[in-house]
């Protein structure tokens, strides 16, 4: 899960992005379990060569990225972002931080109280949601299905994914819709 701390529409765009391509601050925060700090993406081109152009045509000029975890408990990460290139200002990162800290107790806590004694999740309001959690669960299940369609390891199929959508310019989420609904399909011609 990635929460996203600026510009609702540019926040949601970004993350697609960094889940798209799989590449950014975020990815790199979730990967990592430390804060990635981006206070000027011009000069980290090279670290991310296609999420940073691409998220300078959205106007972003900083990121800074925090894992939401707890200890080895990881629940995502928080991003934030501005159209001006700089460092946090001064006690920034130490508000970011209590931020993060909370936003992961809120999280493990909601995780945890949505389960019943028995384990089972309860429905509820947030049932048929459609929001991040949804359409990378879809993500998922198209990576599945490259994967027994190609024959190929999970971690793979994910790629194919991924590059597939980089290379028409989609987003990963409208590509594995189509895996999912059975209109794309990825055979050895689709390499």
């Amino acid at each position: 899960m990635v929460l996203a701390w600026g510009d609702e529409a540019v926040s949601a765009e970004l993350e697609d992005l960094q889940f798209t391509l799989g590449q950014g601050p975020g990815p790199d925060a979730a990967a990592g379990g430390a804060a990635v700090l981006v206070p000027d993406l011009a000069v980290t081109g090279a670290r991310w060569p296609q999420f940073a152009p691409a998220a300078a045509v959205l106007g972003v000029c900083a990121v800074f990225a925090l894992p939401l975890r707890i200890g080895a408990i990881g629940v995502g990460v928080l991003v934030a972002h501005r159209v001006t290139p700089g460092p946090l200002a001064d006690g920034g990162f130490a508000d970011a931080v209590a931020l993060a800290e909370a936003v992961t107790l809120l999280l493990i806590h909601q995780q945890s109280a949505a389960a019943d004694p028995g384990g089972r999740t309860q429905t509820g309001p947030q049932q048929g949601r459609t929001g991040p959690e949804t359409y990378r669960a879809q993500v998922h299940q198209a990576t599945g299905m490259i994967s027994a369609q190609l024959g190929v390891s999970l971690a793979e199929a994910l790629v194919r994914l991924r590059a597939h959508a980089y290379a028409g310019d989609r987003l990963i989420a409208e590509v594995a819709a189509e895996v999912v609904a059975r209109r794309l399909y990825f055979g050895e011609s689709d390499d």
